[in-house]
Parts: structure tokens; sequence; C-alpha cells
């Protein structure tokens, strides 16, 4: 994704997780990727991985804001999504907010670094 800018690469992140692309979030994330649930689990690039090796999946993930702001040697992307959750109890819907860290990729383009995400309350 050389041409891809912040917002796209988290679309492509988003795109990837729905489909369990883990080829695809590898190559989106950074080594030292780290994933703040809104739950406030903690995962590393490996465990997000895992994770979805062990049957995690989403039924959807509707960005429905992004913002961007540049810094030097990074850029952060904001917004909001409703994003689709196979629970226990059958599906449901959590609506977020999210803070996402993009670095410059060495190809070109941008990786996601961390990603934190907050529930907004029903």
């Amino acid at each position: 994704m050389s041409n891809a800018t912040p917002s796209d690469t988290m679309r492509a992140y988003a795109q990837a997780t729905l489909a369990v692309d883990t080829a695809a979030i590898k190559a989106i994330t950074t080594d030292g990727f780290t994933y703040t649930h809104s739950s406030a689990l903690r995962e590393t690039q490996q465990q997000l991985m895992d994770a979805f090796a062990g049957g995690r999946r989403y039924t959807g993930w509707e960005i429905q804001e992004l913002a961007e702001q540049s810094y030097p040697g990074c850029t952060i992307v904001t917004g909001a999504a409703a994003l689709g959750v196979k629970r226990a109890d059958g599906p449901g819907v959590l609506n977020i907010k999210f803070t996402a860290t993009m670095v410059p990729a060495a190809a070109g383009g941008w990786q996601l670094a961390a990603l934190h995400t907050t529930r907004i309350p029903d």
C-alpha cells in the first residue's frame, strides 16, 4: 500500500480483520503493534493473530468518522465506528471511538503501530 494514506491504512486494517486475513494484518501493522480493546485487554501483534487463529470474528467494521493529525514521524487517526462482534449470547454491535497511531512504512505508505478503542455507552 505504498500510496495509501493513514486513513486508507485504517480502512484496510478494518477490512483485513473482517476477512481474517492474517497476512494483510501482519503487513498493515508494525512488529511492535499493540491493540488496547475497549475492554482494556491489551494485545501484541502476535496475540492478535493468535486470537483470530483461535476463532475471533468481527461481523462488521462500519467506520463512521475519520480525522488525521500529522506530526513529525507519525500521523494520528481518530474516528468512530460500529464494530460487529460475535458474543457467547449472540451477535452484538459495539459503538466505539478509536485512536490509531500510524508510522511511515519502509516500502512507502503507512503502518499501524498502536490502536486504542473506547466503547461509547449505549
